[in-house]
């Protein structure tokens, strides 16, 4: 059974604009016409192997995303500590 993109990316719960990017990175399709299809178990089989490549190595992209999650959580935790005065404009004051 072939998939449009609207339904692998309804069947994924994901958006169209992702399976756009799948279909880049090398997500297996065909095009009938003019118009791509999806055999969803060749999709399934590919997102696997995608899957497992990248618990199996680290990327340059997974050492990079590791080094921005601990950026943002040491962002975060230091605006916990920030405490903040507000105080009035000068217009109120007089």
């Amino acid at each position: 059974m072939l998939l449009t993109p609207a339904e692998l990316a309804a069947h994924l719960r994901t958006s169209e604009r992702t399976v756009a990017r799948m279909v880049l990175d090398g997500c297996p399709s065909m095009l009938v016409g003019r118009r791509r299809r999806f055999e969803l178990a060749a999709v399934l089989a590919w997102t696997q192997e995608q899957a497992a490549s990248c618990r199996s190595e680290k990327t340059p992209l997974a050492v990079g995303t590791q080094r921005l999650a601990s950026a943002v959580a040491a962002f975060t935790a230091a605006s916990r500590q920030v405490q903040v005065r507000a105080m009035p404009s000068a217009s109120k004051l007089s």
